[in-house]
């Protein structure tokens, strides 16, 4: 492949997201434009979080149907001709959900004890527009680029341990800072993995809507802060630990 092949190729790797982020730009930009024009007849929410999340919410939107026409394809594809997943065992994907479930709060608790803080969220929002938004709407959109579109693409020309990998440290990158972004990469992996041993674009969707939600009850409930200790975090790793090393044991042989 010529360096012009290899820079087009990485081009056509990186358009969603760059698309994503123009889009969502635009959109977050255009709310905060309204939400300060006193002429107009509606009225935006009064908590500053509820606002904080009416921008996300129209930002993530956008860049979903910016990147549509690109995603679709790709998760079909992967879909309809990734062949028999490996593991479709009974018990394995509950399995691997709760190993990703107890890393996602290993992590989380480990960088609040180390003072970096847990995966943000916005803070003096409402739960329900939370749930909606953190739960439903952003999982839904990042997996939209990240799984479905920019991991598809890269599994085409590596292959999906190393498209996992890098798909997952963009997803890193995307948050914004370095605990955030370790965090993110590390979830990445682990969605990306979802979504090859399933080979259905639902599953990843579901397990990130699962962790985002999981962490929002927990703050909202004010239990997340009493899992903030040396115990919880090193519990949490074991379980983690115990149950990505039993998948790997009982792994079947396969594409990945």
């Amino acid at each position: 492949m010529t360096l012009k092949q290899k820079v087009c190729r990485i081009l056509y790797i990186l358009a969603p997201v760059l698309l994503y982020m123009l889009a969502e730009g635009l959109a977050a930009q255009g709310i905060a434009m309204l939400e300060q024009d006193p002429a107009l007849p509606w009225h935006f929410p009064a908590s500053p979080g509820d606002r904080a999340l009416l921008g996300l919410a129209a930002g993530s939107a956008a860049g979903a149907l910016s990147i549509m026409p690109m995603a679709l394809p790709e998760i079909k594809k992967h879909e309809g001709n990734a062949g028999a997943p490996v593991g479709r065992a009974a018990g394995r994907p509950v399995v691997f959900a709760l190993s990703t479930v107890c890393f996602a709060l290993f992590m989380n608790t480990l960088l609040s004890l180390a003072g970096s803080g847990e995966a943000g969220y916005a803070e003096g929002s409402g739960l329900l527009t939370g749930l909606a938004v953190y739960g439903l709407l952003t999982p839904f959109c990042e997996e939209l680029l990240f799984r479905g579109t920019v991991y598809g693409r890269l599994r085409t020309d590596l292959g999906p341990r190393s498209a996992a990998a890098l798909s997952g440290a963009l997803f890193g990158i995307w948050h914004g800072n370095l605990t955030q972004g370790i965090y993110g990469a590390l979830m990445g992996f682990l969605f990306a993995v979802a979504y090859e041993k399933s080979a259905h674009f639902a599953v990843p969707f579901l397990l990130h809507a699962g962790v985002n939600a999981l962490f929002l009850l927990l703050m909202a409930g004010g239990t997340y802060e009493g899992l903030c200790s040396p115990a919880f975090c090193g519990v949490f790793l074991l379980l983690s630990a115990a149950g990505f090393f039993g998948l790997y044991r009982t792994r079947k042989s396969g594409r990945f």
